[in-house]
């Protein structure tokens, strides 16, 4: 498609070669063998144990949206939370909305994303050769699939892993038609938005289309000017709406951040560096000096073809004559108007401009920000860096190659040879890496899941299914799991174990529900190690350990079968019977109170009344002061029936000297779905429904019970001596 050029203007003339055909015709590439080895290597590494994808908040977040779209029949007008706590765009939605469709696993959704990135190394190798060669093509998808950043940002559910091949398209595009003058204006800038919608980042490179727009062979016909804002309306919709059912409370708070505190810094190069190298999915950077060094390499390429790119363009600026003799306004414009016209008749150099600007601008302007500049911030620099680095690369190559037949210098020939060996070294090292890294998340000797990961999806669903199994097996009527306390784990623990099911609840660790004396046996799996429900449900006369779950990264989970009426517990003092009433459907009684430990207050308590609101979830939060320190405990089961009974364990240093008062706050949360145009929406933003104080109303007392007394506010005292031992 590209001759190979030699001379002094090698550099220049190879990416100058513009064929004028059809942007797919005469399917070149297909009969390249390096793009079949890096559409090979690039799917290998993004599929290979993609079951092992991290599955957390966000995750859960997103595909829960998804799933809930489409078993209530709802349409999403938000995505979850950005970090400045604006609602992301429902896009990500939309796309996980099909594969939610068709199972609750999010794993096709997983699938899903790792091929648009694997067709987004495809096609940055057809953009690549059909502007700047075969060999850059050639070293710039080999650095695309391999590159560890591109393949963790591939491998899980999260809005930033489509940037990366939308943006491949929006490239293409825009050379189409700066470049050869096709029509492209419409399309460029639909996926521009669309990618904006996916991270707002993507909008930095704005200023590059239009730029193309004043440097193309033609000006975008109207009806192209028109295609683009309708792909702006459509695209913006879902927001619109939102915004108006909330009253703009997501503006007024961009608005805010935008205005707040601005800071300078270069943390973006230190971003640039590992958008750049092997970034493992925990964040965590390789740090032994051989990967260090692979890395050093990746960015002095970098760094070496952004240098090129900068010589390409100044060397035929600097070109264009300066005539002073008019003056220093007149003659800056006329050099100016000499640039804008060498720049529109040199195709070479508006290629050179344009992939310079896009690796450049960007970054530049990011060391002005507002917040966190993460890695996935520059995630729109996907395909061009690794162009970039290639040019590097190549020039390096062919500077040393001429030193050695100019001079006939073994040390240039064999420095030379050494840069291509370090090349293959580094794409080899990054695979062999990144076919390494999912099989150390099933050595539990080295991987743990509350480290930073999380549990793998696949570790999740086996924990469910031995679930579903062990329900079977024993005939029980329900199953709780006591999951994270922390939301990072919590939510997908929750989706995955427990989901849809209406026969399973949740808990955290400083909670636990227990059967009604006269109700089915349940199952009870306490996920957390060590935990105040795993210590209790051990010791309990009542239970029975059945089976364990095994959890890689963790130890095996004892699941045990749970019946009849809990024995009163070691230490444990009966209480004048106390009901906390919401007067809104939920009752709950406090029976007893016990200190089985230091630092750990543990209540008994029965529900006496239980309403189920529809899509709702309930909380439940207790808290105790003593001696003029409080503490809480928060459960939220997706429900709980009359006769139940209920542990809480708060974390009060109470020696038994001071008096504890306990108060009681419940409500029922869901996630909000308006109304408006006659249809029915869902967004990613709690129902308003703060917690309640309950009131707390005493039994008579009587000589079996330690005497309790409920105060005007609601609240209830537990005398010092009752507890004490």
């Amino acid at each position: 498609m590209i001759e190979q050029s030699s001379g002094r203007q090698a550099d220049i003339s190879e990416t100058a070669r513009v064929i004028s055909m059809p942007a797919w015709a005469n399917w070149a590439w297909a009969r390249q063998w390096e793009f079949w080895l890096a559409l090979a290597l690039g799917a290998f590494l993004r599929y290979w144990r993609l079951d092992l994808t991290q599955y957390l908040f966000d995750q859960s977040g997103l595909f829960g949206l998804a799933h809930t779209s489409v078993t209530r029949g709802v349409i999403p007008l938000t995505g979850i939370p950005f970090s400045i706590q604006t609602l992301t765009p429902p896009w990500s939605i939309f796309a996980l909305i099909p594969f939610a469709a068709l199972s609750a696993s999010p794993l096709p959704a997983v699938i899903s994303i790792a091929t648009l990135n694997v067709i987004g190394v495809a096609v940055s190798y057809i953009f690549a050769l059909r502007y700047f060669g075969r060999r850059v093509a050639a070293v710039s998808a080999l650095l695309f699939a391999t590159c560890g950043a591109a393949i963790n940002y591939s491998r899980f559910i999260w809005q930033p892993n489509y940037v990366a091949p939308l943006i491949t398209f929006w490239v293409f595009t825009l050379f189409l038609g700066c470049i050869e003058g096709r029509r492209w204006f419409a399309g460029n800038v639909a996926l521009l938005l669309l990618a904006a919608m996916f991270h707002p980042s993507a909008l930095l490179l704005a200023p590059i289309t239009l730029v193309a727009v004043f440097l193309a062979p033609r000006l975008p016909r109207l009806g192209a000017w028109i295609g683009a804002a309708v792909a702006l309306l459509i695209v913006a919709i879902p927001t619109l709406v939102w915004e108006w059912v909330s009253g703009f409370s997501d503006l007024r708070s961009a608005g805010s951040f935008a205005t707040g505190h601005v800071s300078y810094s270069p943390v973006v190069l230190l971003r640039l560096y590992q958008l750049l190298s092997g970034v493992s999915p925990d964040g965590a950077n390789p740090t032994n000096a051989f990967d260090l060094s692979l890395n050093a390499l990746a960015v002095l390429l970098f760094a070496v073809g952004w240098l090129v790119l900068t010589a390409r363009l100044l060397r035929p600026a600097r070109a264009l004559a300066l005539d002073r003799s008019l003056g220093l306004v007149a003659a800056a414009r006329e050099w100016l108007v000499a640039l804008y016209r060498g720049l529109r008749a040199n195709a070479a150099w508006r290629i050179n401009l344009l992939a310079w600007l896009i690796v450049t601008l960007p970054p530049a302007l990011m060391i002005r920000h507002s917040g966190v500049v993460a890695i996935h911030y520059l995630m729109m620099l996907y395909p061009t860096a690794f162009i970039v680095s290639a040019v590097g690369a190549l020039a390096i190559i062919r500077w040393l190659a001429a030193q050695a037949e100019r001079r006939a210098a073994r040390l240039a020939r064999a420095a030379a040879l050494a840069l291509e060996a370090a090349l293959l070294a580094l794409l080899v090292a990054r695979a062999g890496q990144w076919i390494a890294y999912p099989l150390s998340l099933t050595n539990p000797q080295t991987f743990h899941a509350y480290a930073g990961y999380g549990y793998p999806l696949s570790v999740l669903q086996g924990g469910a299914d031995a679930l579903a199994q062990a329900q079977a097996r024993t005939g029980a009527a329900q199953i709780e799991v006591i999951i994270s306390s922390d939301s990072r784990y919590q939510h997908a623990e929750q989706y995955t174990l427990v989901g849809d099911h209406p026969d399973r609840i949740s808990l955290t660790a400083n909670c636990l529900a227990l059967p009604a004396a006269d109700a089915p046996a349940w199952l009870v799996a306490p996920v957390i190690p060590a935990s105040p429900a795993a210590t209790l449900l051990a010791r309990l006369a009542n239970t029975e350990q059945v089976g364990t779950l095994p959890m890689v990264g963790g130890p095996d989970y004892p699941v045990y079968q749970v019946s009849g009426e809990e024995p009163p517990l070691a230490g444990e003092r009966l209480l004048t019977p106390a009901t906390f009433d919401d007067h809104h459907g939920d009752a709950l009684r406090l029976l007893s109170a016990s200190l089985p430990q230091a630092g750990a207050l543990l209540l008994r308590w029965q529900v006496v009344a239980a309403s189920a609101p529809a899509d709702q979830m309930r909380h439940f939060r207790v808290e105790a002061s003593a001696s003029g320190a409080a503490a809480s405990a928060d459960c939220a089961p997706e429900h709980w029936q009359a006769g139940e009974t209920l542990f809480t364990w708060i974390p009060l240093r109470a020696d038994g000297s001071a008096d504890i008062n306990v108060r009681v706050e419940t409500t029922a949360t869901g996630l909000q779905m308006p109304r408006a145009l006659g249809l029915r929406f869902l967004a990613d933003v709690p129902i308003p429904a703060p917690l309640a104080p309950t009131t707390a109303t005493v039994a008579p007392a009587d000589p079996l019970h330690a005497t309790v007394t409920a105060n005007a506010d609601g609240s209830l005292v537990i005398p010092a001596q009752t507890l004490t031992p």
